[in-house]
């Protein structure tokens, strides 16, 4: 094996008996770019060797030869500074964004320091205005919204009867801007985000008024972004859906005072590399399914007749969120925890006694590799093997990793966890009627988000020492997505879990509201708490001062927030055999086609 390869190329053969991936008869080539810390690699290839995965040869791979240093040139095209705002945007909203880190931060270095000059363009121009305060705020620059309190004046927003492409494209920028709120007292922006909303809204509801491709076009961006802000959608489902409308010709217009950039080369190379880098990631992808499916059906799960099977979209969560090839430990380990909060919820929450509950507690407490002895039962013993080999296989990893002993820490994460949803079977059991306060504190514990995203940080990259996870800001970022989520699965699961005499915050509302607060009202009352948790957690993880947690650990809690206004933007997603399976099949099977424009 040697080291000097650029990328270590594993030969990996899909279970034949497994019938969900069609198309998958052949060998796949799983790549790992030599530019992975070399635990990374040992972890990757060691993993595969236990799930008993032939090793191919160490070798250059078209991955490699395809997507390291892609001879694109992006500065011949850019010549004014909405052209440079329009290039980040679009790099990063067909996810390509890390071939081009020295352009970017190129960009965004010289734009920040316009913003803080107060030039005159950046600042009088609403499009580029708000297209710089959301792209510089995203990326972690501190920004004022203070200065598009201009553009809430009257003037910008008349009672036209045209669908004007320049004023609708400018709104549409002031409106996506105007959700980046990170304070609570952001007063401009809460009065942008409704009066933006209110016009787009009118406008799209015009006839057309010319047959214009671009203009048609628009209309259907800003319907898009009406439906779906950007906090409710995950990276790979954007990426998939501006690959396939990226159209050249609204570009051209939307940078028309660009000469340069109206002959649209540059951006037509790039829609070429999203394209393929896209379906070759996907094949990737797949491989990593084909090992989880195994894992799936070595722990015998399929045994546990309680509980939902559901690792294609445990998979998908993990592929969505976080896309790029070299985050495979990350996807892998997210993946199979969500597996296990799945089905440890279902057996606290249907699929077992008391007697099983508290046998199943004590067997996590004393942690002893001669357990089998001491289960109760035969879907115990299933569920605590597949616990305990996979939680000694993740420490033993992350461990190695990180430097240091960290598998207490994740038992100790699961612990907290199945206490928690002990506590709510209780509840049940005795029928008791908790406070709001009670359950909302029990609850986002219980809600599973430690085991899944507290031990995958390990894996994302920097060292994380044991004062961080200690750290008062870890355990309120934790707090922030953790309540998040148990308020948007509550918002879509109370009809249902009444009628099966389960609680959640929206009956406890009601409940404990004295007959005075209805359904709606308690339901948006939760909202506004969920409004105003996402704020402060979107603050937390943009802001660099005063954090001890690197920013790519930060992302991963904002990613899991995504993922729940995804799967619940309807109903209960998740449980749902057919909701989610558009987008899993668009992220995790279905090819691109290079758009024709």
């Amino acid at each position: 094996m040697s080291s000097s390869s650029s990328v270590w190329s594993i030969a990996i053969h899909p279970d034949k008996r497994c019938n969900l991936i069609s198309g998958l008869k052949q060998w796949k080539i799983f790549s790992i770019p030599a530019s992975f810390p070399a635990k990374s690699k040992f972890r990757v290839l060691r993993s595969v060797k236990k799930g008993k995965v032939l090793e191919g040869e160490i070798s250059c791979s078209s991955f490699s030869k395809a997507f390291e240093n892609p001879s694109i040139d992006i500065l011949s095209y850019c010549d004014n500074i909405y052209t440079k705002l329009y290039i980040v945007d679009s790099l990063e909203k067909l996810g390509v964004q890390h071939h081009f880190e020295d352009v970017m931060q190129r960009f965004l270095d010289e734009i920040y320091s316009l913003w803080m000059q107060n030039d005159e363009q950046m600042c009088s121009e609403m499009i580029t205005c708000a297209m710089a305060f959301r792209i510089l705020r995203m990326n972690g620059y501190v920004v004022s919204s203070g200065k598009l309190e201009r553009f809430n004046e009257d003037r910008y927003y008349i009672n036209s009867t045209d669908f004007d492409f320049n004023d609708i494209g400018s709104i549409l920028e002031l409106y996506k801007a105007s959700q980046i709120k990170l304070f609570q007292d952001e007063e401009v922006l809460g009065k942008l985000i409704l009066r933006t909303f209110k016009f787009l809204k009118r406008m799209i509801s015009l006839p057309p008024n010319d047959g214009n491709e671009a203009t048609t076009f628009l209309r259907q961006e800003v319907d898009y972004a009406l439906r779906y802000q950007s906090y409710s959608n995950l990276a790979r489902i954007e990426h998939r859906r501006n690959i396939e409308n990226f159209y050249l010709p609204y570009i051209a217009a939307m940078n028309n005072k660009s000469p340069k950039f109206q002959q649209n080369i540059c951006m037509g190379d790039i829609l070429g590399l999203a394209v393929k880098e896209f379906n070759t990631v996907q094949r990737i992808y797949q491989s990593e399914l084909v090992l989880i499916q195994r894992w799936v059906k070595k722990t015998r799960f399929d045994e546990l007749k309680f509980a939902r099977q559901k690792e294609i979209y445990c998979y998908f969560s993990a592929a969505a969120a976080h896309f790029p090839v070299e985050m495979s430990g990350v996807r892998m380990w997210w993946t199979k925890s969500s597996i296990l909060v799945t089905l440890v919820d279902d057996f606290f929450d249907m699929g077992s006694s008391k007697a099983e509950q508290l046998n199943f507690i004590q067997l996590i407490e004393r942690w002893d590799e001669d357990y089998s002895k001491d289960c109760c039962s035969q879907q115990v013993r299933i569920l605590f093997s597949a616990l305990y080999t996979t939680i000694n296989e993740l420490g033993e990893e992350a461990s190695l990793l990180q430097d240091r002993d960290v598998k207490s820490h994740i038992i100790e994460i699961w612990l907290d966890t199945v206490n928690t949803m002990k506590v709510e079977s209780d509840w049940v059991r005795e029928r008791t009627v908790p406070t709001l306060d009670q359950y909302m504190k029990n609850g986002c514990t219980s809600i599973g988000l430690g085991p899944i995203i507290l031990p995958t940080l390990y894996f994302v990259g920097p060292k994380i020492a044991y004062n961080v996870i200690k750290n008062p800001g870890f355990h309120n970022i934790f707090r922030l997505v953790s309540t998040c989520g148990r308020i948007i699965n509550d918002m879509q699961s109370f009809q249902r879990e009444s009628k099966e005499g389960k609680l959640n915050g929206i009956t406890l509302r009601v409940l404990h509201g004295g007959g005075k607060i209805s359904e709606e009202a308690a339901a948006k009352d939760m909202m506004d708490m969920v409004e105003a948790n996402r704020t402060q957690l979107l603050r937390l993880v943009l802001q660099e001062e005063g954090s001890v947690i690197p920013r790519n650990c930060r992302d991963l809690f904002w990613k899991m927030s995504n993922n729940f206004y995804v799967f619940y933007a309807r109903n209960d997603g998740f449980s749902s055999p057919t909701e989610m399976m558009k987008h899993v099949n668009d992220v995790l099977f279905q090819p691109l086609v290079l758009p024709i424009s």
